[in-house]
């Protein structure tokens, strides 16, 4: 339960800091782009873990592991964030359906 709460309180956080300082987003429906952010940092969790106990698997020391999975994570994360969250055409229509709708 505390992983739970303490997860979503951390997710809260950083959309909020990214959406102000890393990629600046002033317009479009922050509820959208909360539930897209969210989704993302879950997926990005399962790889973070995944990638984590593969390496595990491979008797890879648990420090090297670690470094590795954090680093898949980070990088997945961020290319979700900026391409998925908080694009420019996601922004602008606020959802993936009226993107849709305008092709």
């Amino acid at each position: 339960m505390a992983f739970v709460i303490s997860f979503a309180v951390a997710v809260a956080i950083r959309f909020w800091l990214d959406r102000t300082f890393t990629f600046i987003i002033t317009q479009g429906s922050w509820r959208c782009q909360l539930v897209r952010y969210f989704l993302s940092c879950t997926i990005t969790f399962c790889i973070s873990f995944t990638t984590f106990q593969a390496a595990r698997y491979l008797v890879v020391p648990p420090f090297p592991a670690k470094v590795f999975s954090t680093g898949c994570g980070t990088i997945f994360g961020f290319i979700l964030f900026k391409c998925f969250v908080f694009a420019q055409s996601l922004v602008s229509t606020g959802s993936f359906s009226e993107e849709g709708a305008k092709s």
